[in-house]
């Protein structure tokens, strides 16, 4: 994803990585084999964990976005990073196991335009 900074008479555009979990269809292993999976939605119970254990206006913002996100929704690397922290911490080991599983690399519009092109 490209991201615009305007600075004076200048833009500047950075590339970001972005990644997408869909927490409304979480696959949560349901046994140390992880053969086998439930897909239930977590957004309310993981928004919770930050809300509850987290402290500060990014912890409260993550929190509030996958409350109100549909479907796959991006995050940064940092958001990830703070999930991961919350998982670990305070959730239980299926969560922890689950989480890199439900992460997904972010479709780049710019790339299928350019591959549209092609």
């Amino acid at each position: 994803m490209m991201h615009t900074i305007e600075i004076g008479f200048t833009d500047i555009q950075i590339e970001t990585n972005m990644k997408t979990i869909n927490f409304e269809r979480f696959e949560i292993y349901t046994s140390i084999n992880h053969k086998e999976v439930l897909v239930q939605d977590c957004r309310e119970g993981f928004a919770n964990i930050i809300y509850l254990n987290g402290s500060g206006v990014a912890c409260h913002a993550l929190a509030m976005k996958i409350y109100k996100s549909e479907g796959a929704t991006e995050y940064s690397d940092e958001e990830i990073t703070l999930m991961k922290q919350f998982a670990e911490n305070f959730g239980n080991l299926s969560l922890l196991d689950s989480f890199d599983m439900n992460v997904k690399e972010s479709t780049n519009d710019n790339e299928t335009r350019k591959e549209e092109q092609q």
